[in-house]
């Protein structure tokens, strides 16, 4: 069972907590239980839900630069204004007349 010790969650009677794999803070990435060495990787917040502050549809999200469910092209800044897209494996660029915008 885990309690919350500080910053730590901690599984009781254990010297064992919840540990970021390898400390490497990337999107998708293992969380196991592991001895408490109390680097930054093994150190929690509790956000209650009410308190959790999420962009809603149609606002900024500042994290990532980008509005919240809200459809967008990526344009080159060269002359012709190319968009980005995906044929099979690969990005390219294409103009705006040859494919759906």
């Amino acid at each position: 069972m885990f309690r919350m010790e500080g910053a730590f969650l901690t599984i009781e009677k254990e010297n064992k907590v919840a540990d970021v794999q390898s400390a490497l803070d990337n999107e998708n990435r293992n969380i196991l239980v592991w001895a408490k060495h109390g680097k930054i990787n093994q150190q929690w917040d509790i956000v209650y839900v009410e308190d959790w502050k999420e962009p809603k549809k149609g606002e900024m999200n500042t994290d990532f630069g980008f509005k919240v469910d809200t459809d967008f092209y990526i344009e080159s800044q060269m002359p012709k204004k190319r968009y980005m897209d995906i044929i099979g494996r690969n990005i390219v660029i294409k103009t705006r007349n040859s494919g759906i915008l």
